[in-house]
């Protein structure tokens, strides 16, 4: 699948499972799984994947963005509440071991070890102990990747480095089915967010005021 859907179905995943509490635990949530549904395709290749990865960087890079300015904009202090759920005493540890998963990933081919479930363990490991408040939200976009991509008629390498590669050869990555899930996703997350509880609260105090 590609990229903008991978987001839109993991984050919409994400929301739907966790309903985070209060509007600043819902735009970081929405951060984190927006990462996790894309990290694996950190290992895409010099060809129409490489671009495709590069365009979802890009719209990655937006959602963070707009989120500091609505960060800004409420005065939610999103990222000084980070400073209080980041694990201080373990980014000399777990930043080192994140970047030489992606170093891996990079280096790997398409669809095999950031495509495994061994891929998910360590890359939602190392999430968990820098920042375990928001790693459900990380978890649970990797692994919608990683179904999303087992539709595929090329398949992924979940057990590897077994180099068997296991597909239900129902789609391709660009077909019908990528835009039926695109726009299903989209329609779906603006939903959720719309009838999630920090939401509602926040309409409510906006009508009050």
């Amino acid at each position: 699948m590609q990229g903008k859907t991978h987001i839109v179905t993991g984050v919409s995943i994400a929301v739907a499972v966790i309903h985070p509490s209060d509007l600043s635990a819902l735009l970081t949530g929405i951060a984190a799984a927006a990462v996790g549904s894309v990290i694996s395709d950190i290992d895409a290749g010099p060809s129409g994947s490489r671009n495709n990865a590069v365009r979802t960087g890009a719209i990655l890079l937006c959602i963070l963005c707009a989120l500091l300015v609505i960060d800004t904009a409420l005065d939610l202090r999103i990222l000084a509440g980070l400073s209080l759920h980041i694990k201080k005493s373990r980014l000399f540890l777990t930043v080192p071991a994140f970047i030489l998963l992606c170093s891996l990933g990079v280096l790997s081919g398409h669809r095999t070890f950031t495509h495994s479930f061994a891929s998910l363990l360590l890359f939602s490991l190392s999430f968990h102990l820098l920042l375990p408040a928001y790693s459900g939200f990380f978890i649970i976009g990797f692994a919608s990747h990683l179904i999303l991509d087992w539709l595929n008629y090329r398949g992924i390498m979940l057990f590897y480095p077994l180099r068997t590669r296991f597909s239900l050869k129902l789609c391709r990555s660009d077909g019908i089915v990528n835009r039926i899930l695109l726009i299903a996703g989209i329609i779906a997350l603006v939903l959720l967010i719309y009838e999630s509880e920090p939401v509602r609260q926040l309409l409510g105090s906006i009508r009050i005021g």
